[in-house]
């Protein structure tokens, strides 16, 4: 697959319309002849499409001017799932603004139906051609956080004015939108846990060279098992619900062979458990009868590929060279976990003079003066990944 093209026939055909947060600028695209047709048919019930996004897009702008979204982590390369759920909300309250004003008094009726073709990333023209994989991560902070916002609404007295508080308390993984209830009730929120594997690349040694890090969530983990076990089986979505947090970590040789550490953890040992039973048929499917091994004991497959599960946490190789599948008991060492509490957010209001750095904007708290906004991200830390610093509190 050409995936710079994928990319560009993904987003060429599917946005209408974006406000950036740096330059605080509003867009609206024209259309193409499809997604012109589309526009004329649902002018013809009603509903002016250029309308719904320049109101869904001007929700972004006040968004922006009321919680700073520039200061959230929304380019952090290490955690596409907490990234996922931060724009769940902010996509999410943004779409039923726009579609409460598009809709009218039809928007109880015919959102659900709408979401439901987001959810299945069903898009116009090339896109919709492409793997689930890409179609629906771009479309989970549409579907998918529209009913996490209503659910959210509907438990603060029905008003859209309810989500600022929202903002101020957001969920951090695809879990929580998924499942609001596990955001939503105080005694069963499950904020996830954040796994580190640090110093893994001593475990490899010289010859290879880590390539990037990053988190897959409950989402991604249902769609990696449904693309390979198939739409209709009920296993996929049984066997990630039970995620409470992970880490995946690839590494290059000299050669461009490319392998994968995958440490994920679960709720319950019984969690696990079934995630490495549907997994396992995932390799085989894909590598190979695996080699036998007695009950408990970890599975080899083809390829470097190698799956344990030791309680409630899931070991996964993928094209492991001999030497690292011999030091997988230095994996699980290496592996660490703590509970991701809140989100971080990145100082961008200054006051040069007292070199005073906040996340919101205001008066300096040391000369009273206005902090000024510096729209430019940090630098990239060491490897070139943009990598933030969560606030965490160590599991018990």
């Amino acid at each position: 697959m050409d995936l710079l093209q994928a990319l560009m026939d993904l987003y060429g055909g599917s946005i209408a319309g974006f406000y950036h947060l740096e330059t605080k600028e509003l867009r609206l695209i024209k259309p193409g002849d499809e997604e012109a047709e589309e526009g004329a048919q649902l002018k013809s019930m009603g509903i002016d499409l250029e309308a719904v996004t320049l109101v869904h897009e001007l929700t972004h702008a006040a968004q922006d001017q009321h919680y700073e979204l520039s200061t959230l982590p929304l380019e952090d390369e290490t955690n596409d799932d907490l990234i996922m759920a931060l724009k769940g909300v902010i996509e999410g309250d943004a779409s039923c603004v726009g579609w409460k004003y598009g809709f009218k008094g039809l928007f109880k009726t015919l959102i659900p139906k709408y979401n439901e073709l987001l959810k299945k990333g069903d898009l116009p023209g090339k896109a919709n051609e492409l793997p689930n994989y890409l179609k629906q991560t771009l479309t989970f902070p549409y579907g998918h956080g529209t009913d996490f916002v209503l659910a959210y609404v509907n438990k603060n007295g029905g008003s859209l004015k309810s989500t600022s508080k929202l903002f101020e308390d957001l969920p951090l993984s695809s879990e929580q939108i998924l499942h609001p209830e596990k955001y939503l009730d105080a005694e069963k929120r499950d904020n996830p846990t954040l796994v580190s594997l640090p110093g893994l690349a001593a475990v490899f040694g010289g010859g290879w060279k880590e390539t990037l890090q990053n988190v897959h969530g409950e989402f991604v983990v249902e769609l990696m098992l449904r693309e390979a076990l198939g739409e209709e089986s009920p296993l996929p979505a049984k066997a990630a619900a039970g995620w409470d947090g992970d880490r995946y970590v690839a590494f290059e040789d000299g050669k461009k062979k490319t392998a994968i550490v995958w440490v994920s953890t679960w709720d319950s040992e019984e969690d696990a458990k079934e995630f490495h039973d549907a997994y396992a048929k995932v390799l085989k499917k894909q590598r190979g009868t695996a080699a036998e091994a007695e009950e408990g004991k970890p599975l080899s497959f083809k390829d470097g590929g190698f799956l344990e599960h030791r309680g409630s946490d899931v070991l996964v190789l993928l094209g492991a060279p001999d030497e690292v599948l011999g030091r997988t008991e230095a994996i699980w060492k290496l592996a660490k976990k703590t509970e991701l509490t809140k989100v971080e957010r990145v100082p961008k209001f200054v006051c040069a003079k007292c070199d005073v750095k906040e996340a919101f904007s205001g008066k300096c708290s040391k000369c009273q003066a206005d902090l000024k906004y510096v729209p430019k991200d940090p630098p990239p830390q060491k490897g070139g990944k943009k990598k933030r610093e969560y606030s965490v509190v160590t599991e018990p």
